[in-house]
C-alpha cells in the first residue's frame, strides 16, 4: 500500500501541468445548476420525474416547499445529513461524516494517517453548523460512532490519530480482526493497537475462535470468522423514529447467508466490505465500502449479495435513491446486477456518488460511468464524485466536486432529498433536489 502511495504521487508529479485546473459541468436534460435558473420541472424544487406520467412519484412531496439550496447544505434538526468528504493531498483515502435527524454523528471510514487533521476539522466544523442550527449544543472534537467498512489503508489507516484528537461516546463498528486478507501492515497494527488500547470502544460484528493479534509479523496467520452478527449495531446506530444505518451484510455473508471461500489478497479484504443501509423516512442511501461485484477478477460477491437484498434489508423492486458506488469508482465493483438490483431503471431519478482522493488514479472507471448513466437509468439524476482522478474518466452524466466534498440532505423528513458538488474552497458547484422513489408509496 505504501508502494502505491509513492507510485500514485510519482504519476502525479510527472504530469501535473497536463491535468485540466477546472472541468466543465455536465448540462444534461434535467440539470440545473443552483446558481442559475432551474430547469423545467424543477422551479418549484421538485424533480421533474414528479410529473404524473412518472410511476409512484406523483404525489411524492410537497412541491411548493423550499428551492433547492444554492448555499453549501448543513445539518437540520429532523432531517439526514450525509458528506463524502474530498480528503487532500496524494495519499488515498475516503471519508464521510453523517448527522442523523436526532444530532448523532457517525464517521464512515477515516482515511489515511496523512487526513486525520482533515477530518477533525471536518468534524468541528460539523458541529459548529449543528450547534448554529439549533441541535443540542455539543463540544468540539465529540462524536458518536466510527464504522470501519473494511481494513485497507485507504479506510481505517487515520484511525489510530484520529482517536487522539477526538471523543467517541459510543464505539468503532468493524468486523473484528478476523479472515484478515492483504492489507498494509502498519494500518492493521496501529489500529488494531489502538482499539486494544480502548477496549471499551470496540464493537466487533463478527467472532472466531480466535483474533488475531496486534503485534508485529503475528498477526498474518489464519483467524477464520464462526459468525457474524450484524444486527447488535441496530440500537447504538439508530438515529429515532424511521432512521437509523442499518449494517446488514460483511465478511461474505448476508441474511446468515456466506459467499463461499474468499481468497486472502487485497481483492478478498474488500470483498469482506460492510454494507450498511441509511434511511430518513422514504429516503434510502445504500453504502458498501470496496464489495466486489467480479471485475478485474474480483470475487462477485455483489451478485451474490443482490437477491438478499429484500430479505436482509427490506430493499424493494425500487432499490434505493443514492448508492455509494465502491470502490472509488472502479470496475471491480458496480456489477450489472447489482446496479440493476439499487438503481433499477423504471423512469424515476436517482443518483449514485463516488469517494475519490488524488492517490486514486484512474478513477473513476469508464466501465462505471458506462453501467450508471447509460440508458438513462438514472433519469434526472447524477453520478458524482469528490474528484476526477488523474487518468479518471468523464462523462457527460458525471459531476466532480474537484476535490471538494458531494453533500446531501433530505428535506421534509425524507420525502425528498437536496444534493450537491461543493468546492474546498466552500462554492456550490452545482445542487440538485429530487423525490425520494419511495414518497407516496
Amino acid at each position: 500500500m505504501r508502494r502505491a502511495y509513492l507510485l500514485a504521487a510519482a504519476m502525479l508529479l510527472a504530469v501535473a501541468c497536463s491535468r485540466p485546473t477546472k472541468s466543465s459541468l455536465p448540462s444534461p436534460s434535467g440539470a440545473a445548476d443552483a446558481n442559475n435558473d432551474p430547469s423545467p420541472g424543477q422551479s418549484d424544487g421538485a424533480d421533474a420525474s414528479t410529473d404524473p406520467s412518472s410511476p409512484g412519484q406523483s404525489d411524492a412531496a410537497d412541491a411548493g416547499a423550499d428551492p433547492t439550496p444554492s448555499v453549501p447544505l448543513s445539518p437540520l434538526p429532523g432531517e439526514l445529513y450525509y458528506v463524502q468528504l474530498g480528503l487532500s493531498g496524494l495519499a488515498l483515502g475516503e471519508a464521510a461524516i453523517i448527522v442523523g435527524p436526532d444530532g448523532k454523528i457517525v464517521l464512515v471510514d477515516v482515511g489515511n494517517d496523512s487526513h486525520a487533521d482533515d477530518l477533525h476539522a471536518a468534524i468541528d466544523a460539523t458541529i459548529d453548523a449543528m450547534n448554529a442550527a439549533g441541535f443540542v449544543p455539543r463540544q468540539h472534537g465529540v462524536i458518536d460512532d466510527i464504522i470501519l467498512t473494511h481494513h485497507h489503508a485507504d479506510h481505517t489507516n487515520g484511525l489510530a490519530q484520529l482517536l487522539e484528537l477526538v471523543q467517541v461516546s459510543g464505539r468503532v463498528i468493524h468486523r473484528g480482526y478476523y479472515d484478515v486478507g492483504a492489507v498494509d501492515a502498519s494500518t492493521f497494527e496501529s489500529s488494531c493497537a489502538a482499539l486494544a488500547a480502548r477496549p471499551s470502544l470496540e464493537l466487533a460484528l463478527c467472532s472466531g475462535a480466535a483474533r488475531a493479534p496486534c503485534a508485529t509479523g503475528s498477526w498474518q496467520g489464519t483467524y477464520p470468522v464462526t459468525s457474524c452478527s450484524p444486527e447488535v449495531a441496530d440500537a447504538l446506530l439508530s438515529f429515532g423514529a424511521e432512521a437509523g444505518i442499518h449494517i446488514f451484510a460483511l465478511n461474505g455473508i448476508i441474511d446468515g447467508q456466506p459467499y463461499g471461500t474468499l481468497p486472502t489478497d487485497t481483492h478478498g479484504e474488500n470483498a469482506r466490505s460492510m454494507v450498511a443501509l441509511v434511511r430518513r423516512g422514504d429516503f434510502r442511501l445504500l453504502l458498501g465500502g470496496d464489495l466486489t461485484g467480479g471485475g478485474s477478477s474480483t470475487p462477485p460477491v455483489e451478485g451474490f449479495f443482490a437477491p438478499y437484498l429484500g430479505s436482509a434489508a427490506g430493499i424493494d423492486i425500487l432499490g434505493v435513491d443514492v448508492l455509494h458506488a465502491g470502490h472509488h469508482g472502479r470496475k471491480t465493483s458496480s456489477s450489472q446486477p447489482w446496479i440493476d438490483a439499487l438503481l433499477p431503471r423504471d423512469g424515476r431519478s436517482r443518483n449514485a456518488i463516488m469517494g475519490v482522493s488524488e492517490g486514486h488514479v484512474n478513477s473513476p472507471h469508464d466501465e462505471v460511468l458506462e453501467i450508471l448513466l447509460s440508458a438513462s437509468r438514472l433519469r434526472e439524476g447524477f453520478a458524482w464524485t469528490t474528484l476526477v482522478a488523474l487518468f479518471g474518466s468523464r462523462s457527460a452524466g458525471l459531476i466532480d466536486a474537484e476535490g471538494g466534498s458531494v453533500v446531501l440532505r433530505t428535506h421534509l423528513a425524507g420525502k425528498m432529498y437536496d444534493i450537491q458538488a461543493v468546492s474546498r474552497g466552500g462554492a456550490v458547484i452545482t445542487a440538485q433536489r429530487y423525490p425520494s422513489v419511495h414518497a407516496g408509496q
